[in-house]
C-alpha cells in the first residue's frame, strides 16, 4: 500500500472537528438539562433553556459551514503550493486546469498580456489564486462540483442529491447569520437539535472524503497533463 503524504489539509480538519464535536456533546447535554440551572464556583447561575439551545444549534452550523470552506481554500492552497515546490508551469498543466487559471487571471483584474510575458510557466500560483477573492461566504455542493470537475478531483461519498440540500442550509445560514437577517435564537428554532445534528454529520463526514481526495490528487500529480 502507497502511504499518502499529510499536506496538512488533515490536521486543520481534525482540529476544527474537534472544536465542533465539543460543541455539539455540549449542546447535547445541556438538551437533556433543559429547565433547570446550573450555578458557577462565583454563584453566577445559567438557566438552561430552549433559547441557549437555539443558539447552540446556530453556533453548530456556523461552525460546520467554517469546516467547509476552510476545507475547500485549504485544499486550493496546497494544491497550488504543489505547483510552486515542484516548479509547474502553465503548459504542464492538464486543459481543463489551464482553462482555470487563464480564467482566475482575468478575474483577479491581472493583465493576461503581463502575466504571460512574466513567465506564467513559473508563476502559476502568483497569477491566478486569490484565496481572499476564491469563495467569500458561498460555499455550495455546486462549488465542489466546479473544482472536481475544473480540476479532474474524484471525491468518493454520498449521492450529490443526498448531500446539496445540507450543503445549502449551511451556506443559508451563514449568509443569514453574517448578515444579520436573522438572530441566533431565532434560527435555531427553525428545526430540531437532531436536524441540526443529522446535517453536521453529513457535511463533516463529505468533508473527510474531500481530504482524502486532495491528499491523494497533489500525491500522485494528478494535475499534469497525461
Amino acid at each position: 500500500m502507497v502511504k499518502i503524504m499529510s499536506s496538512g489539509l488533515q490536521e486543520d480538519l481534525d482540529a476544527r472537528q474537534d472544536d465542533l464535536d465539543l460543541i455539539i456533546k455540549l449542546t447535547s447535554f445541556l438538551s437533556k438539562q433543559v429547565n433547570s440551572s446550573i450555578k458557577g464556583s462565583n454563584d453566577v447561575e445559567l438557566q438552561i433553556n430552549d433559547e441557549l439551545l437555539d443558539i447552540l444549534k446556530s453556533v453548530i452550523h456556523m461552525m460546520n459551514y467554517n469546516q467547509v470552506e476552510s476545507t475547500l481554500t485549504l485544499g486550493m492552497e496546497k494544491l497550488y503550493d504543489d505547483f510552486s515546490d515542484n516548479e509547474v508551469g502553465y503548459s504542464q498543466l492538464k486543459p481543463s486546469i489551464q482553462r482555470k487559471v487563464l480564467s482566475a487571471v482575468h478575474k483577479n483584474d491581472t493583465n493576461i498580456y503581463k502575466a504571460v510575458t512574466n513567465n506564467l510557466d513559473l508563476n502559476v500560483a502568483d497569477a491566478s489564486l486569490d484565496l481572499t477573492k476564491l469563495f467569500n461566504g458561498n460555499v455550495t455542493l455546486s462549488t465542489f462540483d466546479d473544482i472536481k470537475q475544473s480540476y479532474d478531483i474524484r471525491v468518493n461519498g454520498p449521492r450529490r442529491d443526498e448531500l446539496e440540500e445540507d450543503f445549502n442550509t449551511l451556506k443559508k445560514t451563514r449568509n443569514d447569520l453574517s448578515h444579520g437577517n436573522k438572530s441566533y435564537s431565532e434560527l435555531g428554532r427553525q428545526n430540531s437539535l437532531k436536524n441540526f445534528l443529522e446535517v453536521s454529520s453529513s457535511v463533516s463526514s463529505y468533508m473527510q472524503h474531500t481530504v482524502t481526495a486532495f491528499d491523494t490528487y497533489i500525491n500522485n500529480k494528478k494535475y499534469l497533463v497525461d
